[in-house]
């Protein structure tokens, strides 16, 4: 949450590390959570990082990337990444899951 500089609660947003690979995460709005209105986006983030995860860069964002994108995003990441990842992906706008 820090490493993306979100600002609000954290209930307000969902974030999930890669099962399989943990220096991938994904994070996007939870739009379940209450009074978090103001904290609001569609999209969704991928975030990687060092291998001792002191410190988070971002990837990929966004909620409409086309085919090309989402091509280059699951060349980039590891298979076992891409499918921890797809409720993320699928929120950015990649439909490709194999």
């Amino acid at each position: 949450m820090k490493a993306a500089g979100f600002k609000g609660p954290a209930s307000c947003y969902r974030v999930q590390l890669s099962a399989r690979v943990q220096t991938i995460a994904g994070a996007k709005f939870n739009d379940k959570a209450k009074n978090c209105t103001q904290y609001a986006f569609d999209g969704a983030a991928l975030y990687y990082s060092t291998p001792n995860k002191k410190a988070w860069y971002q990837l990929e964002a966004g909620s409409g990337l086309d085919t090309n994108e989402c091509l280059a995003l699951q060349t980039l990441l590891e298979p076992a990444a891409w499918q921890d990842m797809i409720p993320y992906i699928s929120t950015m706008g990649c439909q490709n899951y194999d």
